[in-house]
Formats: structure tokens, sequence, C-alpha cells
């Protein structure tokens, strides 16, 4: 049984986030290594004052269900360092007995022992309970001198919490006699705010946020120079302020519970929200904290031994002190987007939910700190769900998971665990501390002397978090040492672009070098496509000369296609950057891209028809891209910024002799095993979310269809009007006109995305792309019917020729209008998500050439297809889908008023596991169908399929209307987010 010396935990002391039953074996094991760090080691791990966290961080562990092996791993890597326990003495914990005598010993480091026996001491005569209500909570002289020593950097109430929540008395007892050793320089403030409190305000956490980030004299207050920003700096320079905006934060007696998730929601608010993009995503380390107190305060007030007043006072002095601890880092802008459209780096099933986040941390190799943060995270979203209609509540939904992501994956991540000043600019003569103790790990100072230490320590604070050792990632491959392998590079050695103007950055190069850039890698992939076109026309000569089918000499065509969409699975992940959208530029790409398969198969008919016959074909095209390889060496010049800082490093070193600087690049070391978990498996992992599926497969199938030309074109033109084999794939021009045609939509649609990006904040707004692509799905629809219906022979040649144009135009639109969302939706995955399209069309493009059946119809077989009912049918449920995915993806965007780029709650659905994401869409596709009149309208719009398909009978009507419908719904289910109505 626990007892005020003896630490024994059960089964059943797993605290309040519940992850996974726990067993006698880890409840043994934690008890006992729980015992250790009590009886041997002292409650600040060195003589400066840095704490000791092993009792938290092996609660925290054993809280989320972490075995007994990993726990004992985490304490042996903690007490390796530890400071012995001090030696007590009998003749003053008797002294202390006297309430006169008593206060003579507080705020000294070297009476902690004493404090702590004294205490046990108390509580086996009295009880814990009776114990705490007497020394901390009486409201005496004696209790608030006790009281205003707990929230010392927080530490000692996170200690009372853990104590109280795990029903352990001995830490209760370390809690007291910790606090009883810190100073009361911050009753300097709660005090006087507690005075002053305006018993009428009704502000919330947030709404004084917004407030404080306003005033400049509060704002300014905390300065770099300062060792404790709100000791030193916001209570020395602006202390009115301060106590005016913490004493218009009050709670009621009957809102107990409310103002405590309140607190928790804005603590975990502030936490996550101050990032600074586009560094990495890394956490504040003070501001942490505060998010780990946060968790105790629901167990505070669920104690009946502890009086109202007691928990309203404790509540509103932490609500009080993060006022005071958010303004210390001068109150940085919080971006709540950031959260809102993380995407987790870990997309395994399970691995992006609590489940695997829980997982990871408890494998993560610190000092408890990562841990406690997500545990209170768990714990923030089961406290506020029933408030989430709040205004205050700025977390909900599927931001609680998100911010466990960023957490792990910010930790797991290059660079220094934690940032530290977040809103404080760094200086550039900062010079990185020797200390092992203060530079190896992220522990803070208790605060019973002036923080002077830090003020030497200014690397460790804001800056941007890459700076990082290569030590610690080979750590477990090489056991290599060094007298100053302790002492990390700071961020003064990291070697960056000289700001945004910067000529050596790709984007700022001279005009000219980015059209030669462009023009090269156009024409090196369109001699990719070009190769894969080029082949069609000379099926009949394989087909001869080898004795097989038509379909078996298309195995060539279908094998190339499924290679091409192999290639950027591995390539493109690998050069994975967040990239700035140019979308004129990306038009006159996307013009190489298309004109291969255009023009190869007119380059193919002269060829064949020729004396050189089908071999030239590949022959012509292997010296064309070899040429095209001899520009790209001669003339292309690296475009990759973090191998650009490389390079620059390189020569900064060699010219300055300063062997220290180093790009961010040259940081990453990871293994083969790494690199194929995290890189290749990400298209792949893309492909499952619903939302690049559904536009990758839209996208994919009108590209499909491009591919089905190659046969059809010449099935049409060459034995159904007998042209000559070059003109009967002259028609292929037309298919490049309305291509070109669709590109200058896309150029003009660029004029308004612009506005949109700008309106929004220079934010990618991905609705924004697709009105071309409504556009185009009408005329790609359209197309289909003129040209199939139009193939009879008597029926002038011009007639499938306009379809085709029709064809190319919105093929182009639609194909543009996809790869640009895609772009613009997973910014910072944009290569794998356009590589997860370019596996998948070229899956279709390989496969929809084979649906050929020659044979099977013999000459005008075109015309008697779509002369029968099931060929009717099949193409007027083609023209459905093609309709129903461009009209699904804007409709559903445009029914609610912000985009997904900004919308918290649409933004967190695409990028969480497979089964939550099919769980939320058909929830909303079956509760939310009709909603709003603007649904209405979308069901009437359904129809125009029907109505399009009706000349075809009544079958073709019904699959027309049913693809449009299916694939719109589909697509509506994924992009919902909710409107100011719902």
């Amino acid at each position: 049984m626990a007892s005020p010396s003896k630490i024994h935990l059960t089964v059943d002391d797993t605290g309040i986030v519940k992850f996974k039953p726990q067993n006698g074996e880890t409840a043994a094991k934690a008890s006992e290594l729980l015992q250790e760090n009590h009886d041997r080691y002292h409650a600040f791990f060195n003589e400066e004052g840095f704490h000791n966290h092993i009792a938290h961080h092996l609660l925290t562990l054993y809280g989320l269900g972490a075995p007994a092996e990993v726990i004992e791993k985490h304490y042996k890597a903690n007490a390796s360092y530890q400071r012995p326990a001090a030696a007590f003495q009998d003749r003053i914990i008797g002294d202390m007995s006297n309430p006169e005598h008593f206060k003579k010993y507080l705020g000294d480091e070297k009476y902690h022992r004493d404090f702590l026996i004294f205490f046990q001491k108390e509580m086996e005569v009295k009880g814990w309970e009776d114990v705490l209500n007497e020394y901390l909570f009486k409201g005496d002289q004696r209790a608030d001198d006790l009281l205003v020593r707990m929230p010392g950097f927080l530490h000692p109430i996170i200690h009372l919490g853990f104590g109280i929540e795990f029903k352990q008395p001995a830490i209760i007892a370390e809690a007291l006699a910790q606090a009883a050793v810190h100073s009361t320089w911050i009753g300097d403030f709660l005090l006087p705010a507690e005075k002053a409190a305006r018993k009428s305000s009704t502000k919330t956490l947030p709404q004084l946020f917004d407030e404080i980030r306003s005033d400049e004299k509060l704002l300014t207050s905390p300065q770099w120079e300062d060792g404790n920003k709100i000791r030193d700096g916001i209570l020395k320079r602006a202390p009115q302020e301060m106590i005016s905006y913490a004493s218009q934060w009050v709670v009621g007696k009957e809102e107990l519970e409310k103002k405590t998730a309140e607190m928790i929601n804005a603590a975990i608010y502030f936490t996550a929200a101050a990032q600074n993009p586009p560094k990495q995503v890394k956490f504040d380390f003070y501001y942490m904290h505060s998010t780990n107190c946060s968790i105790f305060f629901p167990t505070f007030n669920a104690q009946s031994w502890l009086s109202t007043k007691s928990k309203i006072r404790l509540l509103e002095w932490k609500g009080r002190l993060d006022l005071a601890l958010y303004t210390s880092r001068r109150a940085p802008t919080l971006k709540l987007e950031e959260v809102a459209t993380y995407v987790p780096k870990e997309l395994e099933a399970g691995e992006a939910e609590w489940k695997g986040i829980f997982r990871r941390i408890c494998d993560f190799e610190d000092d408890g700190h990562a841990a406690k943060l997500i545990r209170a995270v768990a714990n923030g979203e089961q406290i506020c769900k029933k408030y989430e209609e709040e205004d205050w509540a700025k977390i909900k939904g599927f931001m609680w998971e998100k911010i466990g992501n960023m957490v792990v994956d910010s930790v797991e991540d290059q660079g220094a665990h934690w940032v530290r000043d977040r809103g404080m600019a760094t200086p550039i003569s900062a010079s990185s501390s020797s200390s092992p103790t203060s530079n190896a790990r992220d522990l803070e100072k208790q605060d019973t002397q002036p923080d002077t230490a830090n003020r030497s320590n200014a690397s460790l604070r804001e800056g941007p978090s890459h700076p990082q050792s290569l030590t610690r990632r080979t750590a477990n491959r090489g056991r290599f040492s060094h007298p100053l392998s302790h002492v990390k590079t700071t961020e003064a050695e990291i070697v960056d672009f000289d700001g945004d103007s910067d000529p050596y950055r790709p984007v700022n190069w001279p005009f000219r070098k980015k059209l030669v850039t462009t023009l090269l890698y156009g024409l090196t992939t369109m001699g990719s496509t070009w190769a894969s076109s080029i082949y069609s026309p000379a099926v009949d000569q394989i087909s001869e000369q080898f004795h097989v089918g038509i379909e078996v000499s298309l195995l060539g065509l279908t094998f190339f296609l499924l290679g091409f969409g192999l290639g950027p699975l591995i390539w493109a992940p690998l050069s994975e950057v967040a990239p700035q959208e140019r979308g004129t530029a990306i038009v006159g790409y996307a013009f190489a891209v298309v004109g291969g398969p255009t023009l190869g198969p007119i380059a193919g008919g002269a060829i064949v028809s020729s004396y050189l016959r089908w071999r030239w074909t590949e022959y012509i095209t292997g010296i064309m891209m070899m040429f095209f390889l001899l520009l790209d060496v001669l003339i292309l010049d690296e475009s990759y910024p973090p191998v650009l800082l490389v390079a620059k490093a390189r020569r900064l070193r060699h010219e300055t002799g300063n062997w220290a600087l180093h790009a961010r690049h040259e940081e990453w070391d990871v293994s083969l095993q790494e690199l194929a978990n995290k890189f290749m498996k990400r298209p792949f992992l893309l492909l499952a979310t619903p939302i690049c599926f559904l536009v990758a497969l839209y996208a994919s199938f009108v590209y499909g269809i491009l591919y089905l030309c190659l046969a059809a074109i010449p099935i049409q033109f060459a034995e159904g009007r007998h042209w000559g084999p070059v003109t009967s794939e002259l028609p292929f021009l037309a298919l490049l006109l309305g291509m070109i045609l669709g590109g200058g939509a896309n150029i003009f649609n660029n004029q308004f995305y612009i506005r949109k990006f700008e309106a929004n904040g220079n934010k990618a707004v991905p609705e924004a792309r697709l009105p071309p692509m409504m556009v185009g799905s009408i005329f790609f629809a359209a197309g289909l019917f003129i040209f199939g219906w139009t193939s009879d022979i008597n029926i002038f040649w011009i007639a499938p020729l306009i379809g085709l144009v029709f064809m190319g135009f919105g093929f182009f639109t639609i194909f543009q209008a996809a790869l640009n969302y895609l772009i613009d939706t997973f910014q910072k995955y944009s290569a794998s998500a356009v590589a997860a399209n370019t596996f998948l069309r070229s899956i279709f493009a390989a496969v929809f050439p084979l649906f050929n059946e020659r044979e099977v119809y013999g000459g005008d077989h075109m015309q008697m297809l779509m002369e029968s009912c099931p060929g009717k049918t099949v193409v007027s449920g083609v023209m459905g889908f093609a309709l129903g995915g461009a009209f699904g993806l804007f409709m559903a965007s445009m029914q609610y008023d912000t985009p997904l780029a900004t919308n918290p709650n649409a933004a967190a659905i695409t990028s969480l596991p497979l089964r939550q994401q099919l769980k939320q869409g058909f929830k909303d596709m079956g509760t939310r169908s009709f909603s709003s009149a603007k649904n209405f309208g979308k069901v009437g719009a359904i129809f125009a399929g029907g109505v399009l398909a009706a000349p075809a009978g009544p079958q073709a009507a019904a699959v027309g209307c049913a693809g449009f419908a299916a694939f719109s719904a589909a697509i509506d289910a994924y992009m919902r987010r909710p409107s100011e109505s719902d």
C-alpha cells in the first residue's frame, strides 16, 4: 500500500488518460524504480537547480501503457546524470514543526531533504489531504507563502498533480519539499492580480491573448538579455499592465468545470499554434510546460477534501500565469492554420491515431517532456469535447490528434527537440554554451536564484530549430567520442540563403534562365511521352513480323507506361520540397507533357510508312533523348535548394576556414531502411487518402481516354475512312489544338487564382483551380459523344475532328486543374501527390488502349459499337463520370465559405488515416446530402447527366445520371466542411 515514504502502484493507478491496461509486473517495476529515485536522488540533478524529471517521466509512461522494459530503459538513461540526495538533519526537521521557525528554511535548496522528511512525518500523523489543506490551502500567511512557490516554473504543481492523480503520498511529499525551496517572486504578480480581480469580467483567455498582442509596451517588456522573462522583464518594465490583463480572467463558482476546459484549451492553443513557418514545426520549451501542467486540474477539481474556493484559486492562478507566460515570449502570432493543415509524417495504418502516437512517444528517448505533452493534449480532447461550440474553443475535432502528431514528429525530426523564446529574435552575436548539462538536454533551472546562467545560453533559445550535432543521429551505430562532442552547433553556423531576394535562390534566377530551364525540362518530359505514343502506328507491323495478335503487340506500349508510372514513386519523394506554384509556367510545362502523345503518332505514321519501318520509331526516339540528355548535362543547373545550400556551405568552409559552417541538409543522416519507409511509401499512402485518390482517379480517367485515342483515331480514319498511314494520324492535331485552347483557359483562370491567393493571405486556394475543370468536363463529355456518334463514314470528316478538339480542350483543363489542385492541397508533399497521380494515370494509359477489340466488330466497328444499346449505355456512363468529377469537386467546395487550405475542419479530414476518412466521408454523405438549398441545386444538376444521355436511350440516361451522381457524391463527401448554417 502506498504511504508517505513508500511508492506502490497498482494496475488501477494508471491516471486519467486511459490507453491500455497495465499488468502487475509493470506496476511492480515502476514502483521499484520510482522508490529508488525517491530514496537515492535529489529533486535537482545538479547544483545549478535543473529539475529531476524521473517521477514525471515514469508515471507518464506507466499511464500510457508502456511495458516494464521500456520504463526501465528510460529510467536508466535519466538516472545516469542525477545528483545524490543530500543528508538530512533531525534537529532541523524538528525545528520546522515550529511555524515561526518553518519559514526561515524556505527558499534554500540545501534544506530540500529536510523538508521531504518533515512533510512525510506530518502525513503519517495527519494524512496527506489534511497536510495539503494546512500547508497549501488554509489561506493564512504560512500557507500562502508556500502556495506561491508551487508555480515555480510549474514543476512543483506538476509534481503535486502526479502525486494526487496516481494516489502516491510520497510523490506529494516530494512536491511540497520541492516547492519549499523555490522562491516567491511569482507572488508579486499573482497576489496583486488576485486582489485586483474584476469579478464581473467575462473575458476569455484567447480574447486576452489578442489584447496583449496589441499592447506595445507589454509586448516589448521582455528583453532578450533577461534571464527570466517574466520576473526580470515583464514585472520590471510593465507590471501594472500585466496585472491589469491577468485580473480580467476570473472563475465563478458555477463555472469551474467550463473554465477548466477553457484554460486547458487555451494552453494547448498557444503551445501548438506558436509556429514559425516555413521553419520546422517545433514547440516552445516554456509554453510546453503550461500544457503539461494543465492536465492535473480536472483531478484537482475531483478532490472532495479540497474546497471549491481553493479549486477556483488554483485555476485562476494557472490561467493568469498562462497569460504572463504567453506574454513572456513577446506574444507570438498564433497560427491555427499550421495546426489545421498539418499532415502527419507517419500515415501508415494507425500511426497517426492516438494509439500510434502513444507507442512512438513511449519509444522516444528524452527526459519525459514530450510524453507529458502528448498525454496532456490527449486529455484536452477528452475534457474539451463537450465545449467545442464555445468561441474560446480554438482547438477542436481532428486538431487534437494533429497536435499529437506534431509533437512526436517534431521531436523525432532532426534538430533540437524544442525551441526557446518563440516570439523573440535571436541576436546574431549569440554564442553557444559549453555546459554539457544546459546544452545536451532540454532541462530548465529552478528559480531559487536569478537565472543569470541562461544569459550566456542564448543559442538554446528561439532561432530556427534545426541545429543539432550529428552525433545524436549516429549514437546507435557507433560510440565515437570527442572532448567537444557535447557542444552542439548553433544557428549561427547554419548556412542559408541571404534573404528572399538572394540571386542564388532558383526562384530569383533571371527570366531567361528560368525559360531555358523550363524548356529543357519540358523537352525531356516530352521525349518520354513521345516514346509512349510513337509506338502506336507500329503495332500492325510488329504484329505481322512476330505473328502475334494486336493486343499482344500493344503490350509494348502497356509495359512502357507501367514503367513510366513506377519511376516517380521512387524519385519524386526524394526531391520533396514545398513548391511555390507558378500557374503559367506549369501550363507551359504541361504542353510539353501532352505534346508527346499527340505529335508522336504523326511522326510514327510517317516512319512506318517509309522504308525505315517500325524499328526506327525507337531508334529516332533514342537519338532524340540522347540529344536532350546532352543539353541537360551542359546547360541545366542544380535547382534543389537544400543541395544548393550544401554546395554553398562547402565552398564557404574552404574559403573561410570555418569548418563548423554547414547546411541543414547535411544534418540529415538516415539509414536506407528509414529512407524507404519514410519517403518511398508516401505516394502510396497519399493515394490511400480519398481526396488524393479521387482527384487522381478523375485525371487518370481522362488521361486513359487520351491514350485510347492512340488506337481509336487510326481505326476510324485509316480503316473506316481509308485514309493513308500518315494522314490518318493527322487528326491528332485536332486534339493538340484543343489542348492549346485549354492551356489558354488555364492561363486566363490563373488571374482569377492570383486574386483568390492574395485575398487568402498569400496562401494556396485549391478550389480556385477548378473553374476550368468544370467547363472542361462538359467539353470532354461532349467531345466523346461527337467523336463516337459521327464515326459513320457518310458523315463529313470535320465532325469527328470537332469532337477531338472538344476532347483536347476538356482533357487539358481537367488534367491541369487536377494537377494544380493536388499541388495546392498537399503542398509539403506535393511531389509525392503528383507521383501518385502519375502512377495511377500510367496504369489507365497502359490499360485503355487494350479496349480496342478490332476483331469483334471489324470494319466500321466504332459505328456499330455506338449504335448498340450496351455501347450507348457504357459511353453515357463515361460521360456522367466525366461530368461528375469536376462538378462534384467544385460544388462541394463552393458550398462553404473557406477553402481547404485554411479551413481547419476540412483540412483535418484529408490527412486522417484511411479508415477514419471513410467513416467521416460516409457519415457526411449519409446525413448531410440534403442539408442546404445548394445541395438541392446539386441534386438537380445530377440529372443533367441523364438528360444529356437521354437521346441514347433509357439505359444510357440512367447510367449517365448514376455516373454523375456517384462520382460527384463521393468527392463531395470527402471535400465536405461545415458552413455557417450547419
